[in-house]
């Protein structure tokens, strides 16, 4: 299921998303792998080539710092409220096993400011 942040993104500004690891009972939990990808809506576009950046040494909470060109508006989007698709993956153990996958993703509303172009 995707998440729809409430605080939003501005056009070239700057945004800190947190991602949280919690195993099977609800307690923080390091994994052993993780990486994210910033795309479009659809998943179709990577912005800022931002496709499986790694996080080396992963905590179980970790910031993600996006700026400037990672919160750009593409030439052809001209919605006032446009949406972004942040995604995570990974591998974590747990009594359950090991090497299990991790998944999740948002959406992060970015606010278009076509009055105050970017130069």
């Amino acid at each position: 299921m995707a998440t729809t942040l409430s605080l939003h993104m501005d056009e070239n500004g700057s945004y800190v998303i947190n991602i949280s690891i919690k195993d099977e009972d609800g307690n923080p939990k390091d994994p052993k792998t993780l990486n994210w990808t910033l795309t479009t809506r659809d998943g179709q576009t990577i912005i800022n080539n931002r496709k499986e950046v790694n996080i080396p040494n992963p905590a179980s909470s970790e910031d993600v710092v996006l700026n400037d060109a990672d919160c750009a508006v593409l030439p052809h989007e001209t919605a006032g409220k446009i949406l972004r698709l942040f995604t995570v993956q990974g591998t974590y153990d747990s009594d359950l096993g090991n090497d299990l996958n991790l998944r999740a993703q948002c959406y992060i509303p970015l606010d278009n400011y076509p009055a105050l172009p970017i130069s």
